[in-house]
């Protein structure tokens, strides 16, 4: 009997893996197609790509059937708790000041700059919350030294040390349920010398403090769903979840349909604690609304186009290609946003950003108009459906090719200078900074600046993109259904919400500060996968 159930179980386990393989290979494989219509560079799809497509994905669901399924030992004890934070904080702030020395007194992009200039003006369109944090800091930063670049670089400092503290918690937190002491160790190493994680420590982007807000919620929503809620007896934990989900909130545009989710979640799984978790929820989004109603009080409501950029991209696609499909009454409606012949020859199948920021794209009317947009959309849609399908995939296939680009080939993903994605630096941000005297200059040993430039940095520009990362998710999510890890599918479930944001309204499918969170989120679940499952408190009555 035991041989006939051990027999089936591995012919369940082989299934997995080769279904896993099978899976990988054919949805690259479409990739491939997609990228190289679009771009004769991309190399051809063939039956040798097919077949290394299909090993890559069959190696890696057995890596991880392997670690779903082994019986781990839970480990006996919790490591000192304060020996070991002390020293992962000491860790985190000396790997992370030393890219922050290099590039000294830091790194960032345009629409921090933006921001910086003005935080009220630009708030219908960046988050008003990232914008008092920017300028708060180096505020107090230009308070203290004296100077614009001071405040710069006390901003910098400052994030890195809120950085450390927020990865401590995390590193505290897998501690604490007894994840395999070998994994803790190397989650450190991994999140103090992976490059992505430390550009993204340093970067001045509204992505940094979201993506440590979202790496931070994965496993306090885990902690409350094994505990059953009865982390919200401790009001340093109740204080520490409100600020996270404000921080997420107030952070990105897309924030705040994670917190309700999370809320939801947290009360669900709270049972006797029900009322506190949701008013823990309650209090986090009535903060994070503030920065928002203030915004839409002086800077106007948030711009709409903003929030369309895909549906933008398949009308503007279905006018490239086939533009006689489209009802009349939706061409009319279209042509008062963007004149349609130059949406025609601008068009970008994987940004909208040629579209909306060219003169003569009209914010306002798409603004005015908003309420029509929806059934203009729709109307397109069943006309044209195969366009409309094609333009989706277009747009998208970044987010499901584990083949994609490398980010560092790609615009505003990775973070060595001021304005990292500028290219006008004779009139534009940079030309400003240096004006107020503020201009990168590294301030490491040379040959220690030499070593950096030799390791550091090929290995953030090589990092594969989003794709590969999203496949990583995906991967880990089968395999925690196939063997009943439901607390790495809550860890997952920050990630899966915000990813979801993305293949709905993402407006430039190639930058990889919208989803840079997977370098941490990924992982933190891989971790979960491969340890012991805790066990959940027992429910107590309401």
């Amino acid at each position: 009997m035991r041989a006939s159930l051990s027999k089936v179980w591995d012919l369940r386990h082989i299934g997995f893996v080769l279904v896993g393989g099978f899976a990988f290979a054919v949805v690259n494989i479409v990739g491939q197609i997609v990228a190289h219509q679009l771009n004769s560079a991309v190399p051809v799809a063939s039956p040798y790509r097919f077949i290394k497509y299909f090993l890559l994905g069959a190696i890696a669901s057995a890596f991880l059937a392997w670690g779903g399924r082994t019986n781990w030992a839970a480990r006996r004890r919790i490591l000192p708790r304060l020996q070991l934070n002390l020293s992962a904080f000491a860790i985190f702030v000396a790997a992370w000041l030393i890219p922050l020395v290099r590039f000294w007194p830091a790194v960032a992009m345009n629409d921090s700059w933006a921001v910086f200039e003005g935080p009220l003006e630009v708030s219908n369109q960046h988050p008003l919350g990232f914008g008092i944090y920017l300028t708060g800091l180096t505020a107090v930063g230009e308070f203290l030294f004296g100077s614009q670049a001071g405040g710069i670089a006390f901003a910098s400092v400052v994030q890195v040390l809120l950085w450390s503290a927020g990865l401590v918690y995390v590193v505290d937190a897998l501690n604490v349920m007894r994840v395999r002491t070998p994994l803790v160790m190397g989650f450190i190493v991994y999140a103090a010398f992976f490059p992505v994680v430390g550009d993204y420590a340093i970067a001045l982007v509204k992505d940094s403090p979201f993506m440590l807000g979202i790496a931070m919620l994965s496993v306090m929503l885990v902690r409350i769903f094994n505990s059953r809620g009865k982390l919200f007896t401790r009001p340093a934990f109740v204080a520490l979840f409100v600020v996270v989900l404000v921080v997420i909130s107030a952070s990105r545009n897309n924030g705040t349909l994670l917190v309700l989710i999370a809320l939801v979640c947290a009360v669900g799984w709270a049972k006797g604690r029900r009322k506190v978790a949701a008013l823990a929820g309650i209090a986090a989004l009535v903060v994070g609304a503030i920065p928002a109603v203030i915004s839409s009080h002086y800077a106007g409501p948030h711009k709409y186009a903003e929030s369309v950029g895909i549906p933008l991209q398949m009308i503007g696609y279905t006018i490239k290609v086939n533009r006689g499909c489209l009802p009349p009454d939706d061409l009319a409606f279209y042509s008062k946003i963007f004149p349609l012949d130059l949406w025609a020859h601008v068009y970008d199948p994987v940004t909208i950003d040629s579209v909306k920021y060219n003169p003569k794209f009209q914010w306002g009317y798409i603004q005015e108009h908003k309420e029509e947009f929806p059934k203009h959309f729709l109307s397109s849609a069943l006309s044209c459906p195969r366009n409309f399908a094609r333009a989706y995939i277009n747009h998208t296939y970044p987010y499901w090719t584990a083949s994609g680009n490398e980010i560092g080939s790609t615009t505003q993903s990775t973070f060595t200078q001021l304005v990292s994605n500028e290219t006008n630096y004779e009139y534009g941000y940079t030309a400003t900074l240096r004006k107020h005297g503020v201009v990168n200059q590294s301030q490491l040993p040379q040959k220690a600046d030499e070593v950096f430039n030799a390791s550091w940095l090929p290995v953030l520009k090589k990092t594969r993109g989003t794709g590969a990362w999203m496949w990583g998710l995906v991967l880990i999510g089968v395999a925690a259904m196939r063997y009943g890890r439901r607390d790495v599918l809550v860890s997952l479930l920050p990630s899966a919400v915000i990813m979801g944001t993305l293949f709905l309204a993402s407006p430039h499918s190639l930058v990889f500060r919208y989803s840079a969170f997977l370098t941490l989120t990924v992982p933190l679940a891989l971790l979960l996968l491969f340890s012991a499952k805790e066990r959940r408190e027992v429910a107590t009555p309401n």
